[in-house]
Formats: structure tokens, sequence, C-alpha cells
């Protein structure tokens, strides 16, 4: 991207200047109202998202497991069982 104040620029005539800011016009695109209307959209979508109220969440309730006892329990041991199997490993053993 050029620049009127790059060195190239501060040596030349103001009517040079005022040429090179008018010929820049030229590569000027116009906005595409399909990738803007996208990028609201994405924008939009995200804001709605962070602002939803709890409920949209469901019965989750701050405090509360999600799961029942049994499942932690069950999810609890296999954490440990590959806790386990990786401090066994020989890498850990001094």
């Amino acid at each position: 991207i050029l620049d009127e104040s790059f060195k190239p620029f501060t040596n030349i005539t103001k009517q040079s200047i005022e040429i090179f800011r008018d010929s820049r016009k030229n590569f000027i695109l116009p906005m595409s109202t399909m990738l803007k209307d996208i990028c609201e959209k994405f924008v939009q979508e995200k804001q709605e998202k962070y602002n939803r109220p709890s409920q949209v969440y469901g019965d989750a309730i701050f405090g509360k497991f999600l799961d029942e006892p049994k499942k932690l329990r069950e999810l609890t041991n296999q954490i440990l069982t590959v806790l386990n199997q990786v401090w066994s490993s020989s890498k850990w053993k001094a």
C-alpha cells in the first residue's frame, strides 16, 4: 500500500502528489454486500450467543453437577486409571 508520506513521495511536487491522489481512486474496490452481510450475521450470532439468558442452557444450576453420582464415579475412575497408567510409565521413574 502506497502512502504519500513515504520517502519517494516527499521529494516530488505537489502537482505530482495530486495526480497520485486522483489515480488511487481507480483502485478502490466496491464493497461486497454479500461479504458484508456474512460478517454482520457472524458478529450478530456471536453477540446473541454471549447475551443469552442462563435459562437457555437447560436445567444447569450453579454449584450442581450435571451428571448423576454414578456417572461421575465412572468418569473419575476412568480419569484416575489413565493417570495411574501414565505415572506408572518408566518415563516418570527416576
